[in-house]
Parts: C-alpha cells; structure tokens; sequence
C-alpha cells in the first residue's frame, strides 16, 4: 500500500488586495484632482472671472489615498465663490464638482475595474 501524501496551504490575499486597492484610490483622486481643477479654471473663464489672472492660476488640489482637496489660495476666492454683503455669489467650483458628478464617478469606476 502506498502512502499518499498532500499538502494544503492556505495564504490570505488580504494585504495584496488592500495594498492594490490603496493604489488605485490614490489613482483615482489624483485624476479626480487633474479633472476638477481643469473643469474649474474652464467656468472661470466662461463666467468671466479673470482680471489679472492670479485667481484662475492658483486653482490647485492635493490627493492622496484618501480625498482629493481642490482649491484655491488667493485671500478673495471664498468671496466670489460664496459672495459677500456686498457683492453676489459667482460660483465656478460647486458647479465644476456637481455638475461632473456622474463622470467622477465614470473615472472611479473605471479604474477600479482596470
């Protein structure tokens, strides 16, 4: 009689896939980031918001694997967004993300899919 002998061997992929995940998060915010700040600086040209330019060159974002942060530094960019007392709201940046919502989403789901 001859002795048959098998090993099993049991691995978890778990710390694979959570690394592969944390790097296409980290993917599609970066590309979130690049979309956002090209949709934007667009509907600041179109409402017409350059004077000296400074406030549609400042348009920025930082991503990591977590968020995208989409920005602007210039002291006056929270009073054309939100307007003042004085002045009225010229929003460019609530539109640029609500209006994209669906092609955000389009981006994600594509790379998670890659």
């Amino acid at each position: 009689m001859r002795n048959n002998k098998f090993e099993i061997k049991i691995e978890s992929n778990v710390p694979r896939a959570k690394s592969e995940l944390k790097s296409k998060l980290r993917k599609i915010f970066e590309m979130w980031g690049i979309f956002l700040t090209k949709e934007w600086v667009m509907r600041i040209k179109k409402e017409k918001l350059i004077d000296t330019g400074r406030f549609m060159n400042s348009v920025t974002y930082k991503s990591d694997d977590k968020q995208t942060i989409v920005g602007n530094p210039v002291e006056y960019a929270s009073f054309l967004e939100n307007g003042t007392s004085k002045r009225r709201a010229r929003p460019t940046l609530k539109p640029a993300v609500m209006e994209n919502r669906e092609k955000l989403k389009d981006i994600a789901e594509k790379e998670l899919k890659s």
